[in-house]
């Protein structure tokens, strides 16, 4: 199992990585309302890189939670700073998520939730659940 997050570790932080369209809609989540689907992403826009890092995750049976905070942030940082979206994700979200798997702090099926608190972006680890 290690050496499966290990490959993740490399595949997160490498860049140019090609993935297969379609298989997983995005998705905002906030505690509030529960899922609010979003629009089929673009090429180059947030929602298609953050589709891309969900198929990837989903591949190593991890899930992956951005809140509307989150989304807000990335999106004024590639209005306001003409940003390209894969490179907000990658340093944003793949770098420290990759960090956190290096130092096996997130886990097989566990659910990681990036959330944007005082303007700090925070990802955190959400345990997978004991099947019973």
């Amino acid at each position: 199992m290690h050496e499966l997050l290990i490959g993740l570790v490399r595949v997160l932080v490498e860049t140019g990585v090609q993935f297969a369209a379609g298989a997983v809609i995005g998705a905002v989540v906030d505690k509030d309302d529960g899922l609010t689907p979003a629009a089929p992403p673009q090429p180059g826009t947030l929602d298609n890189e953050l589709r891309k890092l969900r198929t990837l995750l989903l591949e190593y049976d991890l899930r992956f939670e951005l809140r509307r905070a989150a989304r807000a942030f990335l999106l004024r940082g590639i209005e306001n700073f003409d940003g390209d979206a894969h490179e907000l994700v990658t340093w944003h979200i793949r770098q420290p998520l990759a960090e956190l798997i290096n130092y096996g702090q997130v886990k097989h099926g566990d659910t990681v939730v990036v959330d944007c608190i005082d303007g700090v972006m925070r990802l955190t680890r959400t345990p997978s659940e004991p099947v019973m």
